[in-house]
């Protein structure tokens, strides 16, 4: 009987532990079940106030009466960059999370033909493209330099499903020393905040 009591406990232990491991705070993203699909302006109340330096600005829904919400991002002080978070609402089943559905891949392709597209004023080439953040990419993102008028300036645009909705930034922000943001850790932290159960 002894040893067979023994036996169990020693079986259960590793399973306590694992389960103890899960239930800790601050593990591993991910770790758990993904969160659910919600609604946009539900996803836009989750975005931060702060977010790598750029303060958070005016929530607005999206133009021409597409359903979504819209979230000015800008840093303080001069040189300033600015950002712009839309979160767009499907128009059919939930986006899967992730830069790799057609939704997603669709807004992404659209962010990077307005970047590129010569403007009066504008003229932009990328120089990268990548995912964000690498472990478990939810973006898919171009950076951009070239020139707004005679200002030198780089751009980032990223787009991904969140949450069942598809996620767009754009960012803007003038080349100088020390730059006045990270585009990157910017879109990182939006990511972060999307991904709070």
């Amino acid at each position: 009987m002894r040893a067979a009591t023994r036996l169990a406990a020693a079986l259960a232990l590793p399973m306590l532990l694992l389960a103890g491991c899960e239930a800790m705070p601050g593990g591993a993203p991910g770790a758990g079940p993904a969160p659910g699909p919600l609604p946009p302006a539900a996803l836009a109340a989750l975005l931060p106030m702060d977010a790598a330096g750029f303060q958070r600005g005016q929530t607005l829904p999206l133009a021409h009466g597409e359903p979504g919400q819209e979230v000015a991002y800008a840093t303080r002080g001069l040189p300033a960059a600015a950002a712009t978070v839309q979160i767009r609402a499907p128009s059919g089943d939930p986006v899967p999370d992730g830069p790799d559905s057609p939704a997603a891949a669709a807004a992404f392709n659209r962010l990077v033909q307005d970047a590129l597209r010569p403007q009066p004023q504008r003229r932009l080439r990328e120089v990268a493209r990548f995912l964000l953040p690498e472990t478990a990419p939810a973006l898919r993102c171009a950076e951009t330099e070239g020139r707004y008028g005679r200002e030198r300036v780089r751009g980032l645009v990223c787009a991904g499903g969140q949450r069942g909705n598809v996620v767009s930034l754009r960012l803007a922000t003038p080349q100088s020393e020390p730059p006045p943001a990270d585009p990157r850790a910017f879109a990182a932290a939006i990511v972060t905040a999307l991904r709070r159960p």
